[in-house]
């Protein structure tokens, strides 16, 4: 029973994050005005900002998705989790566009993996019989992360 909990628990901390990355991969539209005023951004430079992230991700999401199998996903994680908090770091304390356009590369490598690391978990750690809704909780976690910047 505690062991079924820990895995639970485990797979639970693994979509926390997830709600996270999504919770991020919207922020730019919620902070449209502060980064016009403080940064004197324009519509398309804030329109670059989101997108470099879905490009980033994009690309990361595929090429880890082959390499994760020689890395392993643990270390791979860790290696993704690095680059996240490195540029959340580098956009908080950003002051030109160029340092936002770096944290936001920085962030989509970072949040690259962890949807199929919270799947592996899933798959690996809760009941075979669970796995879709384990899926499907994982995307309604993302969703809620959406809406939370949004709001």
């Amino acid at each position: 029973m505690i062991q079924d909990f820990n895995r639970f628990l485990h797979w639970s901390t693994a979509a926390l994050l997830y709600t996270i990355c999504f919770f991020i991969r919207v922020s730019p539209n919620t902070l449209q005005e502060v980064l016009q005023t403080d940064l004197s951004l324009t519509f398309g430079q804030i329109g670059l900002v989101s997108a470099i992230y879905y490009y980033t991700y994009g690309l990361s999401q595929m090429l880890g998705s082959l390499s994760v199998h020689y890395i392993g996903i643990q270390r791979y994680l860790r290696f993704c989790l690095l680059f996240l908090i490195a540029g959340l770091c580098l956009f908080i304390f950003s002051t030109s566009l160029t340092e936002l356009l770096l944290s936001r590369f920085l962030m989509g490598i970072g949040a690259s993996i962890l949807f199929f690391y919270t799947l592996q978990l899933a798959e690996k750690m809760l009941p075979h019989y669970r796995f879709s809704f384990f899926v499907a909780l994982t995307n309604l976690m993302g969703i809620l992360g959406a809406l939370c910047a949004q709001t």
